[in-house]
């Protein structure tokens, strides 16, 4: 198996899900199994089909990390409006 092969093995898509807890455990679960390869490499020639479907799903994980992050800020922007609420005297 090549490494680009070992590393697309490394790096599944990420998980259908809005729990941004959820695809925090599962991208650093990536990110050590990908530093493995990565620590384990030797110099390799790479296809460039297996490089175009590596880029994808780190394209995958970029995508969906950014918008966990504009949801979180969204969702802490929340509460600091509730807080701001809640304190208003009355």
């Amino acid at each position: 198996m090549t490494a680009v092969a070992r590393l697309i093995a490394a790096t599944p898509y990420p998980p259908a899900t809005d729990d941004v807890g959820e695809l925090i455990v599962a991208g650093v679960a990536v990110m050590a199994a990908r530093q493995a390869v990565i620590d384990a490499l030797a110099a390799e020639p790479a296809d460039p089909a297996e490089l175009a479907e590596l880029t994808a799903r780190q394209d995958a994980w970029a995508a969906c990390l950014a918008a966990a992050r504009v949801r979180l800020g969204g969702q802490r922007a929340g509460v600091r409006g509730l807080r701001a609420y809640g304190a208003r005297p009355r």
